[in-house]
């Protein structure tokens, strides 16, 4: 399949002199195909993602060259169960090529109909070559970005590669599961929801697991020790008492 969209893409810009950024990608650009993936550690689930490649122009850095976009979207609760997170991973590859090397953006969100994750951000980190992930905590913006991932809202990823520098935002659409090609050789996007349904089934598991965590350490923090009645006195009663003192000096006593 890559193959066939990189001699696409090859035939497109050998036949003609004109820039890239005035021609049309459309057939091109878009979304190459969502997945839905758990998230387990010794067989407990510990998150959801729905993984994701894209291909946008970028039009900030690249004068409307293409750009793959490749990562996840999820949800995840931390070893505690007492904290859920919103995480996009992302990595750049300025190529239609998936053996291309990524890179790293400097910032990266995500915007849908209803938020932007874009102020949320509590962590990052580059735990993998070429990819980041950024954590944003679930309040505010992020829930209703979250609850449009749910419905399979239009998704935009926005990214910079610098600090300061302008954002590069590329539409994914979380319907896609795949692209085929027709015998003309155009190419055809086939849609599910079954990734959303399996994703939102997913998240509402690790919810329910990380508010029955938090029950559980509010139950524990507001009981105490139960004393059984008698105990007490029972206690009282067996304490040895302290022995007579006598505060008389030795030189005041008899022969």
């Amino acid at each position: 399949m890559w193959k066939r969209i990189c001699l696409i893409v090859a035939a497109i810009l050998s036949g003609t002199a004109i820039p890239i950024h005035a021609l049309d990608l459309s057939p091109i650009v878009g979304t190459v195909h969502v997945e839905f993936q758990p998230v387990q550690s010794q067989g407990v689930t510990e998150g959801c993602t729905l993984v994701y490649r894209v291909i946008g122009q970028d039009h900030a850095y690249r004068k409307g060259g293409l750009v793959s976009l490749a990562g996840n979207i999820a949800i995840l609760s931390n070893k505690q169960r007492n904290n859920i997170v919103l995480a996009l991973k992302i990595g750049i590859i300025d190529s239609v090529d998936p053996k291309a090397t990524p890179a790293r953006p400097f910032f990266a969100y995500l915007q849908t109909p209803h938020g932007t994750t874009a102020k949320s951000m509590v962590g990052q980190n580059n735990s993998e070559p070429g990819f980041r992930l950024f954590i944003y905590q679930l309040n505010g913006d992020a829930v209703n970005v979250y609850g449009d991932v749910l419905k399979g809202e239009p998704v935009m990823i926005g990214f910079n590669r610098k600090k300061d520098g302008l954002d590069v935002l590329v539409p994914l659409d979380l319907h896609i599961v795949d692209i085929s090609f027709s015998r003309e050789g155009s190419m055809v996007r086939r849609q599910s929801v079954e990734m959303l349904v399996d994703f939102s089934m997913c998240a509402s598991d690790v919810i329910k697991q990380v508010q029955r965590q938090m029950e559980l350490q509010k139950e524990w923090s507001n009981s105490e020790p139960v004393q059984r009645p008698g105990v007490q006195k029972k206690l009282e009663s067996d304490k040895t008492p302290p022995p007579h003192r006598d505060d008389r000096r030795a030189d005041h006593l008899g022969p």
